[in-house]
C-alpha cells in the first residue's frame, strides 16, 4: 500500500522595507517584502484547507488544517519564533470541510468550529487554555455543510455561527447560549447550492448580515439581520456562471 504524505508549507517575512515618497499629487507608499526559505511540516494525506488563529495565547498565529477524508483537523502550534510544533489531530465529523475560530465560551481563548460535509454536522472544539482542545460537540446542520463563519449575530451571548448547506439550499444559524454551547439551528432558504458564506453590515443597521454564493443558480443571496440574530427572507442578485467564491468589503 502506498501512502502519500502531504506537507504544510510556511513562509515567514524576513524584512519589511517601507518607502514613503511625498509629492504634489499626494503620498505614494511602496512596500518591499522578502521572505525566508520555505518550511514544510507533515500533514495528513488528504489535507485540503487551512486557517490560522492564536490558539495558545502567545500572540503568534497557530495553524488549523482540515483533513476531509480523514475526518479530522490538525493543529500546528507556533513555537513563538517562526516555527511550528508537530501536528496534533482531533477527530471531527465525517468530511471535515470548513473551519472558523473564535472564543465561543468566553474563557480559555480561541475555540474551533468545523463544518462536516458528509455527516451534516458541525463540530465544536473548546480550548483548554493552552492550545489543546476538549473532545468535540456536534450539532446537526442541513445537508452537505460546507462553509462556516463565526461572528456575534444577535449582540448577546458571544460569538454565533452560520453555515452554508450546499445540498439543502439553505443557511443554518446557530446562536450561542453564552457558554460555548449553541441553540439548535434555524434554517434560512438560499439559492441552489450555496457554497461560501460571508458577513458584513450591508444595510448599516441591525448588525452583521449574511451573504452566500450559489453555484448552481448563478447568483448570491443576501440575508439581512433583524437585529436579534434572526434574518429576513433572502434577496437574490445575479452573478456569472457557476460562481464559487464571495467576499465582502467596502468598495468605494
Amino acid at each position: 500500500m502506498n501512502i502519500s504524505m502531504k506537507t504544510l508549507t510556511t513562509y515567514f517575512r524576513k524584512t519589511l522595507g517601507l518607502f514613503v515618497l511625498f509629492s504634489l499629487a499626494g503620498i505614494q507608499v511602496a512596500l518591499a517584502l522578502t521572505f525566508n526559505s520555505a518550511q514544510q511540516y507533515a500533514t495528513n494525506p488528504n489535507a485540503k484547507y487551512v486557517i490560522n488563529s492564536d490558539l495558545n495565547g502567545d500572540g503568534t498565529p497557530d495553524i488549523i488544517v482540515m483533513n476531509d477524508t480523514d475526518s479530522n483537523i490538525s493543529v500546528f502550534l507556533s513555537d513563538g519564533a517562526g516555527a511550528y510544533l508537530a501536528k496534533v489531530d482531533y477527530p471531527t465529523g465525517v468530511g471535515a470541510f470548513g473551519a472558523s475560530s473564535g472564543d465561543f465560551d468566553g474563557i480559555n481563548g480561541a475555540d474551533i468550529a468545523v463544518s462536516n460535509a458528509l455527516s451534516n454536522t458541525i463540530s465544536i472544539f473548546l480550548n483548554n487554555g493552552d492550545g489543546t482542545f476538549a473532545a468535540k460537540t456536534d450539532y446537526a446542520t442541513g445537508f452537505k455543510a460546507l462553509s462556516i463563519m463565526s461572528i456575534d449575530l444577535d449582540g448577546v451571548n458571544g460569538i454565533d455561527l452560520a453555515v452554508a448547506n450546499d445540498s439543502s439550499d439553505n443557511v443554518s444559524v446557530f446562536l450561542n447560549n453564552g457558554n460555548g454551547t449553541f441553540a439548535a439551528k434555524v434554517d434560512y432558504p438560499a439559492g441552489n447550492a450555496p457554497r461560501i458564506i460571508v458577513n458584513g453590515d450591508f444595510d448599516g443597521i441591525n448588525g452583521p448580515d449574511l451573504a452566500v454564493v450559489n453555484q448552481l443558480s448563478d447568483n448570491i443571496s443576501v440575508l439581512l439581520n433583524n437585529g436579534n440574530g434572526t434574518f429576513a427572507a433572502k434577496v437574490d442578485y445575479a452573478a456569472g456562471a457557476s460562481p464559487l467564491a464571495i467576499t465582502s468589503g467596502e468598495l468605494y
